[in-house]
């Protein structure tokens, strides 16, 4: 199923966004679905096409390989060379190799390249050559609020033109950087394009992500957004299970009803370990699920991820279950941001459910409990689906 629509279809902000002057560095502001990665992808081939560059010209840098394979694997519309689209740290991975040294430097705790010195060896190593002309003609950048200050920098090192997409709502690591950090790096005084005038999610989901925003004048800015609307919107539900055994049977039953819908769904989890461990739920169950690091995004089977590779992504209908409180008691990032990050992956439905403890931060959806959120118990009926349920339909529990 394609989420990248022709360049007609963009909205007119869009459209001016992808159409901008390939001179001096560039920003984009946006919510989660308001099309940021879409523009990247429309740009990078409007400018290709538009002056004639080689493959080898240009690259759009995207935070995780998800998010790599997600945007190659759409190529119904826009086809673009393979090696164009990677993520910062395999690109910086490849620079050392190529000229610094093949042993790369090893971080022996966490088992993997120790990136942040590598990335330092690379701008050290950038600056030393004083290039004559940079590598690229353009470079294009997602979710640049994940990406160190440093490597912005170095990014304008690389590249004649470059543009980068943000949204410090969606900031989960704490090496990445603010807006104002994002904008110095660049030499920007604001950002050049806000995209507000379109929003992928549908009004409900939309609702239930705004209440795990903290910042009251982010609440209220990102509730402003427009709402494209695609089908009849159905609400958000809350299951509160018996027990874990009653959980995962109930997330069984509702992920099967969706794919057999036809819909592209995802179940997101806060660690690999329990990604892994519900792929393998999901096959016993005769649910072709695929496990993140080995998904095909050409598929329609459901993708089971943690909410940090689901970022960029985007589905009809997203799964978050065991939102308890001993599933994310080591996990570095706040469960609100990780919460809001993963609601806002559903264009039309968002499940929740919870047993045992649940995150105190489910309580934060109680305001739109009866207009945006049905909660629901064992024994209780969760709405079929295709159905939009109204007030009527929702008990306050």
């Amino acid at each position: 199923m394609a989420w990248l629509v022709p360049f007609a279809r963009l909205t007119p902000e869009q459209q001016r966004a992808v159409e901008q002057p390939m001179d001096g560095s560039r920003a984009i502001t946006g919510p989660p679905g308001s099309g940021k990665s879409m523009v990247l992808v429309h740009r990078a081939d409007y400018l290709r096409t538009k002056y004639g560059l080689p493959p080898d010209s240009f690259k759009l840098f995207v935070y995780t390989n998800a998010l790599k394979e997600y945007i190659q694997a759409d190529s119904t519309l826009i086809d673009l060379p393979e090696d164009s689209v990677c993520t910062w740290d395999s690109w910086c991975c490849d620079y050392y190799r190529d000229h610094i040294g093949r042993q790369l430097p090893w971080n022996r705790n966490d088992r993997c390249p120790a990136f942040t010195e590598m990335r330092a060896a690379v701008r050290s190593h950038l600056l030393a050559r004083r290039l004559p002309r940079p590598l690229y003609e353009f470079v294009l950048v997602d979710e640049a609020q994940d990406i160190d200050a440093e490597s912005l920098s170095t990014l304008t090192l690389i590249s004649r033109h470059l543009m980068v997409a943000m949204d410090q709502k969606q900031r989960l690591y704490e090496e990445g950087t603010d807006e104002r950090q994002v904008l110095e790096a660049l030499g920007l005084k604001q950002e050049n394009i806000a995209l507000i005038n379109a929003f992928r999610c549908c009004p409900h989901v939309h609702n239930a992500a705004a209440c795990f925003l903290l910042d009251e004048a982010e609440r209220g800015k990102f509730l402003a957004q427009k709402y494209t609307p695609t089908k009849q919107s159905e609400t958000v539900v809350l299951y509160k299970a018996a027990d874990y055994h009653d959980e995962s049977e109930n997330l069984i039953r509702l992920v099967r009803e969706r794919v057999n819908m036809g819909e592209r769904v995802a179940i997101l989890v806060p660690t690999n370990r329990l990604a892994i461990g519900n792929t393998k739920g999901l096959q016993e169950a005769g649910i072709p699920a695929e496990f993140n690091k080995e998904a095909d995004h050409t598929s329609d089977a459901p993708k089971v991820m943690t909410y940090y590779s689901a970022k960029g992504l985007t589905f009809n209908s997203v799964f978050m279950p065991y939102l308890s409180w001993h599933r994310f008691e080591n996990v570095p990032t706040p469960p609100e941001d990780l919460l809001f990050v993963g609601t806002t992956r559903a264009q039309d439905w968002v499940y929740m459910s919870t047993s045992g403890t649940p995150l105190p931060q489910l309580e934060w959806l109680e305001p739109e409990i009866g207009r945006s959120v049905s909660v629901r118990q064992k024994g209780e009926e969760v709405k079929p689906t295709g159905q939009s349920l109204t007030t009527d339909d929702i008990d306050i529990l």
